[in-house]
């Protein structure tokens, strides 16, 4: 393929590693983590261990309702930072901990 002024041949573009996260440690050591976060949140929010546990009970109810899969699939990294879904903020972000703060509102608005 010939080169036109300024523009790169396929050739010579590098090959990017994969943002997808394929090992299995790696996802549980992420639902982990954002499951302490979630705790964490719904615990200061509602004073108590066992309320936060029925609110993250609630919460994956809710999610598995509305997108009907596993609340963590498929995971890229990128930046130090994990994506799950579109519209989602980056995790560990202050972001998602917001995010996640806002879910706890909504099912326990009064708490």
């Amino acid at each position: 393929m010939e080169m036109k002024t300024g523009q790169p041949t396929r050739t010579s573009i590098e090959p990017q590693a994969s943002a997808i996260v394929n090992y299995s440690w790696e996802k549980w050591w992420l639902k982990f983590r954002v499951l302490v976060q979630m705790l964490d949140v719904a615990q200061k929010k509602l004073g108590g261990v066992r309320p936060a546990f029925a609110a993250l009970r609630s919460m994956r109810r809710q999610y598995r309702q509305i997108f009907g899969e596993e609340l963590i699939l498929k995971v890229a990294k990128t930046d130090g930072r994990y994506f799950w879904r579109l519209g989602s903020p980056g995790f560990p972000s202050g972001a998602s901990r917001r995010m996640h703060e806002n879910e706890v509102n909504h099912i326990h608005p009064s708490g």
